[in-house]
């Protein structure tokens, strides 16, 4: 991997080899050539190799060890040609094979993070070479070499342009947060950290400056985890003095970033060492009267009183406004009402530390009973539970509710639940199989010392059955020319609510509702229908059972007493006798019944003939005189017509 930044006057190249093999392949040095991008001459700008044991000795031997080219160069000699990293290889071979892999990992990287952060270390490990002889504005493309490679084969390029130095990006301030004698500085360098190799911090007591670097080493990133803000905590001398910071970025070419903008921050007092006590706590139902002690404090701002139904809380202030830091005493007027009380007294500094006495324990005698519930509503469902819900009753020592329930609502309630429930609903299971049609509930609540308030208004829940009602029984069925009057004996179940009538037209195998009748008190019911045969049923009903199975069947007829006449009625005397005629086609399925009168005697019936022949002959006359004739029509269930207007003739000789 080969990179240049352009300086202006020179380019700088740097390169590193990505595994630990490649650094020991290439032990021989790299040459490095220059070549213009649109053509040219290859150039050889230089030969470079790593520095020697006793190169690297010379050069650090007397030196300051904490001059920056000394302390890394020492580093990347160490990574080169020292000892190993680990005591001993002893945990068998495949052990030592992967342990000697992490030592030539961690060598590489070492040495590359001195490379990074030292010019000179870079050079010494044979990592970078300094083109002075570019001209500015030019673009050069830079070719790596081994030194012992024959054939010239590349190992790496890269193009460079010299427009000048470009410096690194502007860092974010840092965030401070404030604690006792610490600072802790945050940045997010997300969008950056590809820029920079390390971070250091420098520290000023004035914004303007002077600004000395308080971080003894280059801060690193590691983001492999995703973490990309940088943390550091600086320990202070003193608190409540303000301190200036700056962030600077080292880059991977051993230029520095400009300062970042200053951030300030000053440290906090965070502790209250004095403690209150509480001397005095005495507590009626009403009202809890305790009393404490503070040893002085010079800047104290007040007092919070906390109370609690456990001596590890959680404690809840019991006022709104802090106590003045004159005061010693507190009423409260709102306690737990029962026999679990704590208090505490906290004692806060104007720096808003807080320092805590220890709990308290009051008993309280309670005979006074909580509120009574109201809004007990409840249904239940066709499995037989039952849900029921009130409103919650107010009050810091309510243990919960006790449920009553009876059959009927003038008998002695039972309890329900055996101890009490704490939440404002409870799910009931009732039986399906009894008769009655409601079950009665009644609730109060239960206090933490056992008081039981009044018991709520009764609330009647409807029962839903499982079970099947006997069908009602048909006793009589009369019908007219428009309807029919169907009555019954009532069913005997005490859940029926009314009836359903239904209807079906011969035929037929659909039932058609004809009536809902929501009285079981009532045992008759006239309905109209169309004329026609019909079978007639019923059908018991309530609200929480099934319904019965269809009462037995009972045939019906609807219809008018009497059949029409026909039409067309015509007397004629032929040889064969006397023909009476009429319209046949009105007639189909009558029988025509014909009565005669001789000379006004009275009539006679003379015959009866199936109607659709539409003709009779009387083949019967045997004197002179007049013949006057009837019709009536009848069906085969008996029912008939009216008579005829008479028709008359005269025969003679």
């Amino acid at each position: 991997m080969l990179n240049g930044k352009s300086f202006g006057d020179s380019v700088v190249l740097r390169w590193a080899p990505l595994t630990f093999t490649a650094w020991q392949q290439h032990l021989a040095g790299f040459k490095l050539w220059r070549e213009d991008p649109s053509g040219g001459e290859r150039l050889l700008i230089g030969t470079v190799q790593e520095r020697t044991l006793e190169q690297w000795q010379i050069r650090l031997n007397g030196r300051d060890a904490e001059d920056w080219s000394v302390r890394y160069g020492a580093i990347a000699a160490q990574m080169r040609y020292g000892d190993g990293l680990n005591a001993s290889f002893d945990g068998g071979p495949a052990a030592n094979i992967i342990d000697l892999s992490d030592e030539q990992a961690s060598r590489l990287s070492y040495a590359l993070l001195a490379a990074d952060l030292s010019s000179d270390a870079a050079t010494g490990l044979g990592f970078r070479l300094v083109d002075h002889t570019v001209e500015t504005g030019r673009s050069y493309r830079y070719v790596l070499e081994d030194n012992s490679s024959a054939t010239g084969a590349p190992l790496a390029a890269a193009v460079v342009n010299s427009t000048g130095y470009v410096t690194l990006p502007q860092l974010p301030a840092l965030r401070i947060e404030e604690q006792d004698q610490l600072l802790e500085l945050r940045a997010d360098l997300r969008l950056l950290s590809i820029d920079f190799t390390a971070y250091l911090i420098e520290r000023s007591t004035e914004p303007s400056g002077p600004y000395s670097v308080i971080t003894t080493s280059p801060l690193l990133l590691f983001t492999e985890d995703g973490n990309h803000e940088l943390v550091y905590y600086d320990r202070l001398p003193e608190n409540d003095r303000t301190y200036y910071y700056r962030l600077i970025g080292l880059g991977p070419f051993g230029d520095r970033s400009l300062p970042s903008p200053t951030s300030s921050g000053t440290g906090r007092d965070r502790t209250l060492a004095e403690h209150p006590v509480v001397t005095t706590v005495e507590g009626t139902q009403r009202q809890v009267e305790l009393t404490w002690e503070m040893p002085p404090v010079a800047d104290l701002a007040g007092f919070w009183v906390g109370r609690s139904e456990a001596k590890d809380g959680p404690f809840r202030l019991c006022h709104q406004d802090i106590l003045p830091a004159s005061q010693r005493n507190f009423t409260d007027t709102e306690p737990g009402g029962w026999d679990r009380n704590f208090y505490h007294v906290i004692a806060v500094d104007q720096a808003g530390n807080m320092s805590v006495s220890p709990a308290r324990y009051v008993a309280i005698e309670d005979q006074e009973p909580p509120a009574t519930p109201i809004n007990l509503k409840g249904a239940a469902d066709s499995s037989g539970y039952v849900l029921l819900r009130w409103d919650a009753v107010p009050g810091n020592d309510l243990l919960g509710y006790n449920l009553y329930y009876a059959n009927d609502p003038t008998h002695e309630f039972s309890p329900l639940n055996a101890y009490p429930i704490p939440r404002n609903y409870f799910v009931d299971s009732i039986s399906t199989k009894v008769l009655n049609r409601e079950v009665y509930y009644r609730i109060a609540a239960v206090d933490k010392h056992y008081n039981q308030s009044a018991l709520s208004a009764t609330l009647a829940v409807a029962r839903v059955h499982d079970f099947q009602l006997l069908p009602p029984v048909i006793s009589a069925v009369e019908s007219d020319a428009k309807g029919i009057t169907l009555s019954w004996i009532a069913s005997s179940h005490p859940l029926v609510a009314g009836y359903k009538v239904f209807a079906r037209s011969q035929g037929s195998a659909e039932w058609a509702l004809q009536a809902v009748i929501d009285d079981p008190l009532v045992t008759q019911h006239y309905f109209q229908l169309a004329e026609g045969q019909y079978l007639l049923s019923l059908r018991a009903f309530s609200q929480t059972a099934q319904e019965s199975d269809y009462a037995l069947g009972i045939k019906a007829i609807v219809r008018d007493p009497l059949l029409p006449l026909p039409n067309q009625l015509e007397l004629s005397q032929t040889a064969e006798g006397i023909v009476f005629s009429w319209q046949a086609g009105s007639t189909m399925g009558f029988d025509a019944m014909i009565y005669r009168s001789v000379n006004f005697a009275p009539m006679q019936s003379i015959g009866r003939l199936q109607a659709n022949t539409g003709r009779f002959v009387d083949k019967a006359i045997e004197d002179d005189g007049v013949y006057r004739y009837w019709i009536r029509l009848q069906d085969n269930d008996g029912k008939r017509s009216p008579f005829s207007q008479p028709l008359q003739i005269e025969v003679e000789e």
